[in-house]
């Protein structure tokens, strides 16, 4: 073997238990190897000691604080744009109430003025990373090819967003005709 090279192995012990029969094994392949040093050490602290390993991790940590907080702050942007929207058309929700509409079609009235925004802007982004593909495969080289991880993430977009304009939705569907009547 050359020079400072590593050997990993699996174990279900400490690691340090399996250091002398490691050696001695090692010795019978081959008596002139030499083994030095005594640094028997977890795979989690072999790779906290890897700079490029802590580099890569605390730019995953970062890009996934990052986007969180985007789509923490898309989704209250999602919602308060329906409560705008809701509350601009208090009056005409409150009319169809009171002619005996059902809430059911107040939540869909209410939700389809950002539902195909929502569609069009998750596929536009599956669309641009499927475009950017040979970039990001830079920083995630195993699911670069995979289907799965856009998949997943454009139902993370979707569904939250669902509710995101839900909400403020079924909030427009319960208020009292009586009282939009009253304020016209």
């Amino acid at each position: 073997m050359w020079n400072h090279a590593q050997i990993f192995f699996r174990s279900t012990t400490a690691p340090q238990s399996l250091e002398r029969p490691l050696r001695l094994a090692l010795h019978k392949l081959n008596s002139e190897q030499g083994i030095s040093g005594n640094e028997v050490r977890t795979l989690d602290d072999a790779l906290s000691i890897q700079t490029v390993w802590v580099q890569q991790h605390m730019f995953s940590v970062l890009c996934s604080f990052f986007g969180g907080l985007a789509l923490a702050l898309s989704l209250f942007g999602i919602t308060s744009t329906i409560l705008f929207t809701a509350e601009q058309r208090k009056n005409e929700l409150g009319i169809r109430l009171a002619l005996g509409a059902p809430r059911s079609h107040i939540v869909w009235t209410v939700m389809q003025t950002l539902l195909p925004t929502i569609t069009a802007a998750v596929l536009l982004g599956v669309a641009l990373n499927l475009g950017f593909r040979n970039i990001l495969k830079h920083w995630m080289p195993a699911g670069a090819n995979s289907f799965w991880i856009p998949a997943w993430v454009t139902v993370l977009l979707i569904l939250p967003s669902a509710i995101a304009c839900l909400i403020p939705a079924v909030r427009a569907a319960y208020t009292d005709p009586l009282e939009t009547l009253r304020n016209d």
